[in-house]
C-alpha cells in the first residue's frame, strides 16, 4: 500500500511485530505488561533492534496475546487482515491466526508495508489489495456463490446489504441459479443474519411476480428489511456487502451484451467505502418492510394499530402453525399456564395481553375474517401428549406447553364459533412447502398491511403496507384457501378426527 499523505500522516513500520501492535491499537507499556517483559525489549521488537525470533521464548506467549487481544476487540480485524495477506491459507482451519502469526512474524520482508498508511483511520489513502475478478454473467453466478458460502462460514448476525440494480439476464437464464438465489437469501435470514435490500422500482413487479416463497417469505422472519429505490438514477455498481468482511462489485458496462464485470474485496477500507454509498442510496429509498423487536416497541400499540386497520377493511387473513393462544377461552388459558413453572407477574402479563388480543378475534362486525392453521403441524400437535405453544413461549423466552386435551377443547371451540359466525372461517391447509409460515404468524389486513410475528427464537414485529408486497401475498393467499386440494374447513377436519 502506498501512501499519497504527506508529513505526519505518514505511517512507517519496522517490523512485522510492530505491524499487528499498531493494528490491534495495543500500547507498548500494556504489551509488556501482558506477556511480563520489560518495556524497552518491547521497542526493541517493534523498532526491529532486536527482531523477535520464534526460537524466543516470548515468540509463542506474544502469539497467545495478539489473539487475546483480538478476540476482546470483537471486529475480527486479524482475521480480516490475513485473508488479505495469505489468500491461500484455510481460514476454517481451528489454528488459523496462529498459523498465519506465525508466518506473519518470522517474515523480514515488510514490502510495500513500508511506506503503509492507515487505512483505519484515513479515507485519503491510496492502497493495494488483493481483488477477485470474475467477468460475464456466469462470472457474476460464480461470484455470489462465494459471497454466499463465505456468509454462512461466519456467525450468526453479520449485517448483509444488497442493491443490485443491473439487467437480470445473468440471473434468469440460469433456472437452478434462479432459484438458488433467493434459496440462499432465505437462508441467510433463517441463518441469523440480518439482510438489508434496496431493489429497483422498475424491476420489483417482475421479481415477484407470482408468488414464489424464496421471495417473500424471507420477510417473515424479521431478518430482512426491504427498501424500493425509487427509480434512483445512482444504483451503479451493483452491491452486495457483508459488512466489515467482503464486497462484491458488479458493472454491466453494455447492458445489451454480456460485458459484465465483477469483482470481490476482503480488505476493509474497500468494504467501508461502499457501505457509506450503500447508506446514501437508503436515504432516498422507500421502506416497503419495516422490521422491529418488542423491546422498546409496544404490543399494545400494534394491537392498536392492527384494529384500526381491522376497522377499515372488509376482510383479513390470519395464518399460523396453531392457533394463536389469543383464541384459546381464558379458563382453559388459565388451567395452560397454571401447569407451566411462571412468576406470577408473567402470568398476570399473558392474561392481560390475551384479553387485549381478544378484541382482535371476537369483533362483532361484518369484517371477514379467515384464519388458516397448519396440517401438517395440526396432525403432529394431536399425535403427541402436549405440544409447545411458539407465540407464548416466544414473548416470555421460556417453553410453555399445551396438552392434547387442551389443544382439542380449543379447536373445538374455534369450530363451534364458526358455525356460528358467518364473517369467522378456520381453514386447515397444507403450507409445509413454505418453511417460513411454520416458524411464524402472519396477519394480513387487504389493502392495508402485513404483520408478522416471527417465533423462530426472536421477538420481531414485520409490518409492511407496500401494495406490492400485500398485493403478491394476497394472491398466495387465494391460492392457498381455493386451490389447495387438502384445504378444509376445521369443522370437516375434526369429523375425520372421531
Amino acid at each position: 500500500m502506498y501512501s499519497n499523505l504527506k508529513g505526519s500522516d505518514k505511517v512507517s513500520f519496522k517490523s512485522q511485530f510492530g505491524y499487528i501492535l499498531d493494528l490491534l491499537d495495543i500500547s507498548g507499556t500494556e504489551f509488556a505488561s501482558t506477556v511480563d517483559v520489560d518495556r524497552t525489549l518491547i521497542s526493541k521488537w517493534k523498532n526491529n533492534a532486536r527482531p523477535l525470533k520464534a526460537r524466543s521464548q516470548y515468540f509463542e506467549p506474544v502469539i497467545k496475546a495478539f489473539i487475546d487481544y483480538n478476540l476482546k476487540r470483537n471486529d475480527t480485524i486479524l482475521e480480516r487482515f490475513f485473508r488479505e495477506i495469505y489468500p491461500n491459507i484455510d481460514r476454517n482451519e481451528p489454528d488459523y491466526l496462529n498459523t498465519c502469526l506465525h508466518k506473519w512474524l518470522i517474515g523480514d520482508d515488510l514490502g510495500y508495508f513500508h511506506s503503509f498508511s492507515d487505512w483505519r483511520s484515513s479515507s485519503e489513502a491510496l492502497y493495494t489489495t488483493n481483488i477477485e475478478i470474475f467477468q460475464g454473467n456466469k462470472g457474476k453466478r460464480d461470484a455470489l456463490v462465494t459471497f454466499f458460502n463465505y456468509a454462512f462460514e461466519l456467525p450468526a448476525g453479520q449485517e448483509i446489504f444488497i442493491s443490485d440494480s443491473e439487467k437480470n439476464d445473468w440471473l434468469i437464464e440460469d433456472p437452478d441459479f434462479y432459484q438458488y438465489y433467493y434459496k440462499q437469501i432465505d437462508e441467510l435470514a433463517k441463518f441469523g443474519h440480518n439482510i438489508t435490500i434496496i431493489y429497483k422500482d422498475s424491476d420489483f413487479h417482475k421479481r415477484v411476480s407470482n408468488f414464489d416463497y424464496y421471495k417473500i417469505s424471507k420477510y417473515f422472519t424479521g431478518r430482512v428489511t426491504a427498501y424500493k429505490a425509487n427509480n434512483d438514477p445512482h444504483m451503479s455498481p451493483s452491491l452486495y456487502i457483508i459488512h466489515r468482511h467482503m464486497l462484491m462489485l458488479s458493472i454491466n458496462a453494455e447492458p445489451q451484451i454480456d460485458n459484465r464485470y465483477i469483482s470481490l474485496y476482503r480488505d476493509p477500507f474497500s468494504i467501508s467505502q461502499m457501505v457509506k454509498m450503500f447508506a446514501s442510496r437508503l436515504k432516498r429509498a422507500t421502506p416497503m418492510i419495516s422490521t422491529y423487536t418488542s423491546h422498546g416497541t409496544s404490543l399494545k400499540g400494534f394491537t392498536e394499530n392492527l384494529i384500526g386497520a381491522l376497522e377499515k377493511s372488509d376482510s383479513s387473513y390470519f395464518i399460523s402453525s396453531y392457533p394463536p393462544f389469543s383464541t384459546i377461552p381464558e379458563e382453559i388459558l388459565k388451567g395452560i399456564l397454571s401447569e407451566q413453572t411462571m412468576t406470577d407477574q408473567q402470568t398476570y402479563e399473558l392474561m392481560q395481553m390475551h384479553k387485549v388480543n381478544q378484541s382482535l378475534f371476537n369483533k362483532e362486525n361484518t369484517t371477514t375474517f379467515d384464519q388458516i392453521i397448519s396440517r401438517e403441524r395440526l396432525l403432529e400437535a394431536l399425535k403427541t401428549g402436549r405440544t409447545r405453544l411458539d407465540d407464548i413461549s416466544a414473548i416470555i423466552k421460556k417453553d410453555v406447553y399445551i396438552s392434547k386435551d387442551q389443544m382439542l377443547e380449543h379447536l373445538c371451540s374455534l369450530a363451534q364459533r364458526t358455525k356460528k359466525d358467518d364473517h369467522f372461517n378456520i381453514t386447515v391447509a397444507s403450507f409445509d412447502d413454505i418453511p417460513k409460515l411454520n416458524i411464524s404468524m402472519l396477519w394480513l389486513v387487504e389493502d392495508q398491511m402485513m404483520y408478522s410475528f416471527p417465533l423462530n427464537g426472536a421477538n420481531h414485529f414485520v409490518v409492511s403496507e407496500s401494495k406490492i408486497i400485500i398485493d403478491e401475498v394476497i394472491l398466495f393467499v387465494h391460492d392457498l384457501l381455493m386451490l389447495n386440494e387438502e384445504a378444509e374447513s376445521l369443522c370437516d377436519y375434526l369429523e375425520k378426527c372421531k
